[in-house]
């Protein structure tokens, strides 16, 4: 019952036109409570270190990284425009990646981004992606859903062609994957 009250409080009262206001509300009254289960994590951990190995990838950014459920992997640093969700980690950026991340070029080895450039609206997704591709060296690791041309999608959640964005912003030398699958 107290779940069911969260989201009718998030949906009508929060909304979803400042989705910095609700994604921080969201983290805060505790909705977006991640329940991975330790031998997902681990599955997880397992096929980004042998991405980041076979990329020789010292570091990693994680875009959108809310409870950084994947922080014990090495040179890992969280990226997220919500405190409430930052405080618990020793490395983190504090941006909006549809805005800026307040990074030099090629500042990461890799860049990982799991479902949370589904999040980011058609105005800003362009830009989320070149800054994705500006501050990364080696690879982009992607787990986001596939595109669906003319796919419906809810108020919150946006069908982007990822593929035919980072080839069009990728830097030369980098390249971009998607978790489970082949290398673009």
């Amino acid at each position: 019952m107290l779940e069911k009250l969260k989201k009718i409080y998030l949906q009508f009262i929060v909304g979803y036109r400042n989705p910095k206001k609700y994604w921080n509300e969201r983290w805060r009254i505790g909705l977006n409570q991640e329940k991975w289960k330790p031998e997902d994590i681990e599955k997880v951990e397992i096929e980004l270190t042998g991405v980041m190995k076979r990329f020789r990838c010292g570091n990693i950014l994680e875009i959108g990284c809310g409870k950084a459920i994947l922080k014990n992997l090495n040179g890992y640093t969280g990226l997220d425009f919500s405190l409430n969700v930052l405080e618990s980690l020793k490395e983190f950026i504090f941006a909006d990646v549809g805005e800026h991340i307040p990074l030099p070029d090629k500042s990461f080895d890799a860049t990982l981004c799991m479902k949370v450039l589904l999040h980011v609206k058609p105005d800003k997704i362009e830009n989320a992606v070149k800054e994705i591709c500006r501050v990364t060296k080696n690879v982009i690791i992607l787990d986001e859903p596939p595109y669906k041309r003319n796919a419906e999608c809810c108020k919150h959640n946006f069908n982007h062609d990822l593929t035919s964005l980072f080839e069009r912003n990728i830097s030369v030398g980098c390249r971009f994957v998607f978790l489970g699958e082949h290398v673009v």
